[in-house]
């Protein structure tokens, strides 16, 4: 945003980092799949710092943190932004999935289906700032 518009905007930062968080769950998440591979070579990631069950922690609350920044953009008179708030359903089901437990495959679809949240959460978010 800086680059186009050669000013910092509030919006964008807040926005950015709304998006971002659910990147860092992509990565957390890959991380969290990899962790016995990692740890038997040596690997230092923040899941195997946090361990397995600290991991899922984080990674929910990289995937639901991001909804406070639309609340707050609602309050500073953006409701549209709120629009986003129709992929939090589709978050929680993340959140559940791994905390039910799944593993080996099933985390390759958590990765995609968590990369596809961050597509729609992104996508809403913008199209509801745009109202």
């Amino acid at each position: 945003y800086w680059l186009q518009a050669g000013r910092l905007s509030t919006l964008a930062l807040l926005g950015g980092a709304a998006v971002a968080l659910i990147a860092a769950a992509v990565l957390m998440l890959n991380n969290y799949r990899d962790m016995p591979g990692d740890a038997r070579v040596g690997r230092r990631t923040l899941a195997l710092v946090l361990g397995a069950a600290g991991a899922r922690r984080a990674y929910g609350a990289m995937l639901l943190a991001p909804f406070a920044v639309p609340a707050v953009l609602a309050l500073q008179g953006r409701p549209g932004a709120l629009l986003s708030f129709a992929a939090l359903p589709l978050c929680l089901a993340l959140v559940r999935r791994l905390a039910r437990g799944e593993s080996g495959p099933a985390l390759n679809l958590l990765l995609a289906d968590t990369a596809r949240a961050e597509f729609v959460f992104g996508l809403l978010l913008a199209a509801g700032l745009l109202l």
